[in-house]
């Protein structure tokens, strides 16, 4: 070989030395690494990428990066693209979310260079894309957390004023009638007929009271997941007639009337629970039927089921309290301007309460129309 020889061949090893660098750094990264061209299609990519994304090298050379890009992420990508490609800078870098191959989705932090002919030209991106979908999740688990963390903060604020207020009004009158009473017996000014009046306050305030805390019990027992239901065979019509005539005393401007079938409507529940859930809706047709009027409670059978509807003439719900109307702590807001009494719980309990059952309930109102509530149940 002669020396001139020898030279070239030396020379040759030498230019073909960072060649060979940069394929091993570029088959071995532990990042995705593609060449992509001006009109978005893949032209070479590393395996690390092929795994990252779910596509063989071939899979992925049919396609252009625009067809795995989510399409909310699409816009911001295409917009960084073009901005390079009018000479405006030679790099980006997003975060984004890739389609796989499978459908997932996955999170990936993407640093795109543009490379140009001696002309500047464009000649083709170099993209490097990092898996950081992990990242990501975390991020989205402790966002969805902290806003969890905020609602249960602003519900236990709704329910502390609520509750103060509540319960603030009948202990005013059970110390105000307690105090009269200790007073007048005392100063021997007692009368029979103001003693039984001071006392029927008493008692019924305390059952007020005690209701009340049920309710907040309930509430803790639901989340808890310590709220048992027995079943047992339940005559819903007789359940439901028992309720009504105890009502009935203290209903001035309402009429309630029930409907049932003729043969038995029996369920297997809890009776003690029924009851609560049916109380709680009639009680509630009352109260929000401020002009008085016919209460309907209307019992028939659907397919399985056994359903009781409970009518009311009121001041009926608005279209846009309907999808919360069950939830926690949740107050209507002419509930609120009618200054109806109430924690905002009652209903939520119900839901749950039929839920436990295998039941269902549901609503239909408008608001200034009244409104029905349906408990659905299985038939024994």
């Amino acid at each position: 070989m002669t020396e001139q020889t020898s030279r070239m061949s030396s020379t040759a090893r030498n230019q073909s030395a960072p060649e060979d660098s940069f394929r091993a750094t570029f088959l071995h990264a532990p990042v995705g690494i593609a060449h992509v061209g001006p009109d978005g299609q893949w032209l070479d990519v590393n395996p690390r990428l092929c795994a990252i994304l779910g596509y063989t090298r071939e899979e992925l050379f049919s396609r252009t990066f625009q067809q795995i890009t989510h399409p909310d992420d699409l816009d911001e990508d295409t917009q960084y693209v073009s901005e390079l490609l009018a000479g405006h800078g030679d790099s980006y870098a997003m975060e984004k979310r890739y389609l796989r191959k499978d459908g997932s989705l996955i999170w990936a932090r993407l640093t795109v260079s543009l490379l140009r002919h001696p002309d500047g030209s464009p000649h083709h991106f170099i993209s490097v894309v990092e898996d950081i979908d992990a990242q990501k999740r975390t991020e989205e688990d402790n966002a969805r957390l902290y806003q969890q963390a905020q609602e249960a903060i602003r519900e236990r604020e709704a329910l502390l004023s609520v509750a103060s207020h509540e319960l603030k009004n009948p202990l005013t009158v059970l110390l105000g009638y307690a105090h009269m009473l200790v007073l007048h017996h005392t100063s021997g000014r007692a009368t029979p007929e103001r003693t039984e009046r001071g006392l029927q306050q008493i008692l019924e305030q305390g059952e007020r009271l005690n209701q009340l805390l049920d309710t907040l019990l309930d509430v803790a027992r639901l989340d808890s997941g310590r709220l048992l239901i027995e079943r047992v065979p339940v005559e819903v019509t007789a359940l439901l007639q028992r309720i009504i005539e105890g009502l009935q005393p203290t209903l001035e401007r309402h009429a309630i009337v029930l409907d049932t079938p003729d043969e038995p409507s029996i369920v297997l529940g809890d009776a003690t629970r029924l009851e609560q859930v049916f109380r709680n809706l009639l009680s509630n047709a009352v109260t929000y039927s401020p002009a008085g009027g016919t209460v309907a409670v209307v019992v028939e059978p659907r397919g399985g089921d056994l359903c009781v509807a409970v009518r009311d003439q009121g001041i009926g719900i608005a279209e846009s309290d309907l999808p919360a109307l069950f939830g926690r702590f949740y107050r209507t807001e002419n509930a609120r301007r009618a200054n109806a009494r109430g924690l905002g719980i009652g209903l939520h309990v119900v839901r749950e309460i039929v839920v436990l059952h295998g039941g269902t309930v549901s609503v239909n109102s408008r608001l200034g129309h009244g409104s029905e509530f349906t408990v659905c149940l299985p038939l024994a």
